[in-house]
């Protein structure tokens, strides 16, 4: 199996230019381990909405973490979703599983691992995180990323929760209900540009994807 592709690093892709993408899946598949730049704040906003959570000792714990401009921006996708959760009667539960799952028929497997999870109003949700400004996400990206990642979790049997993207760069919240109604031809569109890029960077390697990408990923109706 190809080697797993991080959920956030998935989001970049699919924003990039075809140019850029391939450039970026060249690195990635390369061999080695990528830097984990937003680790800290992954695992502070996690500790964030437990009961009583001290932010300043958070911070203090990414300080412990990383320095210079990575500790700014980790520091301040922080103070971003501490100050969403602010006042909410948010309870934490069981973050779901992390799964590696193909996208499509591409040559692609994304691994997606839900940064936090929680009871607000009765409904439990699953979020994943957005901290950086490079590049910024559209409606598109947005709405293929997200799908994605609920259809993957309900087609494995987690279907209790509803699944979130918070955006900390444009503070922004971003639900099943902001899916794009075309997404299923994004999905389409998506899956037959990954696999053009997996043709040209491993033209002789057994596995190779084939047959046509008429069917992305599966599915359900956006909530």
């Amino acid at each position: 199996m190809t080697r797993p592709i991080g959920f956030s690093a998935f989001l970049k892709l699919l924003e990039l230019s075809d140019a850029l993408r391939r450039s970026e899946l060249r690195k990635k598949l390369g061999g080695g381990r990528g830097f984990q730049y937003w680790r800290p704040v992954q695992l502070a906003a996690a500790k964030a909405i437990a009961s009583r959570a001290d932010v300043e000792q958070l911070k203090r714990q990414i300080d412990s973490m990383c320095s210079g401009h990575q500790r700014e921006y980790n520091k301040r996708a922080l103070v971003v979703f501490c100050n969403w959760i602010n006042g909410k009667s948010i309870r934490p539960v069981e973050i779901l599983p992390t799964v590696d799952v193909p996208f499509g028929n591409s040559g692609l497997v994304i691994r997606i691992k839900p940064e936090v999870a929680f009871e607000l109003d009765g409904e439990r949700f699953s979020m994943n995180l957005w901290a950086t400004t490079r590049p910024t996400l559209t409606l598109n990206t947005l709405s293929i990323g997200l799908a994605f990642c609920a259809n993957a979790y309900r087609a494995r049997g987690h279907d209790g929760c509803g699944h979130l993207i918070f955006d900390t760069v444009s503070n922004r919240l971003f639900r099943e209900s902001d899916i794009a109604s075309n997404v299923l031809h994004l999905l389409k569109d998506k899956v037959d540009a990954f696999k053009k890029d997996w043709a040209a960077l491993n033209p002789a390697a057994p596995g190779s994807p084939e047959g046509p990408s008429d069917h992305p990923p599966a599915l359900d109706h956006p909530r």
